[in-house]
């Protein structure tokens, strides 16, 4: 599972779009955290979800409104049904 979370809804759609773009990846709904925060989760394979999260990162910084990006490989059984 990778998560990439930025500032504004805007530069959310626009990284979703990249990452979806980038690897063969799934994207959950966004994620919206308050404060103008959205968090991007994808899920797929290990490799996949890091070349995901990275250009889905690069793009976000882009628009400078990208915070540091997160992925996380074989996590536990109610964190996967969470997410």
């Amino acid at each position: 599972m990778g998560l990439v979370e930025v500032r504004g809804l805007t530069g959310a759609i626009g990284a979703a779009d990249v990452m979806a773009k980038a690897a063969p990846v799934s994207l959950a709904g966004p994620l919206l955290i308050g404060d103008g925060l959205v968090t991007i989760v994808c899920r797929g394979d290990i490799a996949a979800v890091n070349e995901a999260v990275a250009a889905g990162s690069e793009a976000a910084s882009q628009q400078g409104s990208r915070r540091p990006p997160l992925s996380r490989a074989r996590l536990i059984q109610p964190c996967q049904s969470t997410y």
